[in-house]
This record gives C-alpha cells, structure tokens and sequence, in this order.
C-alpha cells in the first residue's frame, strides 16, 4: 500500500539525507520539513481526525460530512500548530 511520512528536523540538509534513506521510489515517499513544531502536531490531530472520520461513518453520515470534517479539521490543526509555534507551512 502507498504512503507517506514527513522528517521534520531544524536542520533541512539532515531531513533531506533521512528522507532519501527512508524513500522507496515505489510504495513510501518521505517529505521534508523544517517545521518540527507543525509536524509533531499535525500527527497527533491527524488521528484525532481519522477516528473523528471513523465515527462519522459508522453513524452512517456520507462524504460530503466526511469532507467537512476534514476541511474544518485542517483549518482548527493550522490554527492549533501556529499557536504551538508552528510556521504553518507543514500544513500547506
């Protein structure tokens, strides 16, 4: 299955390094970040988000609610992570 991570360190020349080590070029791609405070979290709520998704479908509400959720809870973790000493690039 594809997926992504994001390395997130102060010093980009050392995320860069990571994420070549750690990419595939198949199934993994890993994303460079300088924004520590916005990654640490944007993980965090993303799960927040996922179960929040989760409840939504057991409850049997569709996609445009799904789509919702997930606008709105991208604009409420942009907030939270600038608050928290996020850029807010990590979430552009």
């Amino acid at each position: 299955q594809p997926t992504n991570v994001v390395v997130a360190s102060e010093s980009r020349d050392v995320a860069t390094l990571v994420a070549r080590y750690v990419s595939d070029g198949s199934t993994l791609r890993a994303y460079v970040s300088d924004d520590v405070n916005g990654i640490e979290v944007s993980g965090a709520v993303k799960n927040v988000l996922a179960i929040a998704s989760g409840a939504l479908d057991g409850l049997g509400f569709g996609n445009n609610a799904r789509a919702a959720l997930v606008c709105r809870g991208l604009a409420e973790l942009t907030r939270l992570a600038v608050a928290a000493g996020s850029n807010g690039r990590a979430m552009a």
